[in-house]
């Protein structure tokens, strides 16, 4: 079985057990099969790329589908914490409360930032992931393997290099982003623009009001991608893969170019 056929057969599966699965769990196999696909089918022909897209795109809404409302009454002040609890379990309860929606693994992550101003120095083989910024400034130096951004609000990051692997972008408003990468997911964002330079189409999910320029070092990330075999595409920040709108005689209404 090749990875194509391999990774339908995942998507396949966990289709099967979505209704069984709570909505954490359901998140947690679809990261693996997302994980697949950013290793093995990132550089796939035209027809398995936009295939194994779509199908992804379709299982990540089915499962955000089963996410758990609010309820009100989440929403109602809750009591001060009695004086028989102990300041450690106080403290123990408030503490798993701030933990970031997607654990951070082994890669080399920054979150939970507010109103910051920071450079951030990455080696070649990095994986990084950035979360839950508000009001901050971000620069990246140096080429890294992969990217994750998630959780963003009035920021801005600005990678100087190039992402040599995949770059996803998730849940992000009123920010601005530079980003050259291999190839750049964007879902749930708003509002946000993105200067990049890429080398295969964007696929944008579920996102509106979004700007795509032309990455201001263009003429240097090209220069490192081609040092890894790879090739911007020619004017990649209008190769837009937009799969709310499947329209390709007519613009798409979700985003614009600046």
């Amino acid at each position: 079985m090749n990875a194509f056929d391999d990774l339908r057969s995942q998507i396949f599966a966990l289709n099967g057990e979505l209704e069984s699965l709570e909505y954490n769990a359901a998140r947690d196999k679809f990261s693996k099969i997302q994980k697949f696909f950013d290793e093995h089918l990132l550089s796939a022909e035209g027809f398995e790329q936009k295939t194994s897209n779509r199908e992804l795109h379709d299982l990540h809404k089915k499962i955000e589908k089963k996410k758990p409302k609010t309820k009100l009454s989440l929403l109602k002040k809750k009591k001060a914490p009695q004086a028989s609890q102990s300041l450690d379990t106080v403290k123990t309860s408030l503490e798993k409360k701030k933990e970031p929606e997607t654990k951070v693994g082994e890669r080399s992550s920054l979150h939970s930032l507010k109103g910051e101003t920071k450079v951030y120095e990455s080696s070649r083989n990095e994986d990084l992931v950035f979360q839950d910024f508000e009001d901050c400034t971000l620069s990246v130096k140096g080429s890294v393997g992969s990217l994750r951004i998630e959780n963003m609000k009035n920021s801005k990051i600005f990678l100087e290099d190039s992402v040599l692997g995949a770059a996803m972008v998730r849940r992000c408003e009123n920010c601005e982003f530079e980003i050259a990468s291999r190839q750049l997911r964007i879902q749930n964002c708003k509002n946000t623009d993105f200067k990049i330079a890429v080398c295969s189409k964007v696929a944008l999910e579920e996102s509106d009001t979004l700007g795509f320029g032309v990455h201001p070092r263009l003429a240097q990330v090209s220069k490192e991608m081609k040092e890894e075999n790879m090739v911007i595409l020619e004017n990649s920040h209008l190769e837009i893969n937009d799969f709310e709108w499947p329209d390709t005689h007519t613009p798409s209404p979700n985003w614009k170019e600046i």
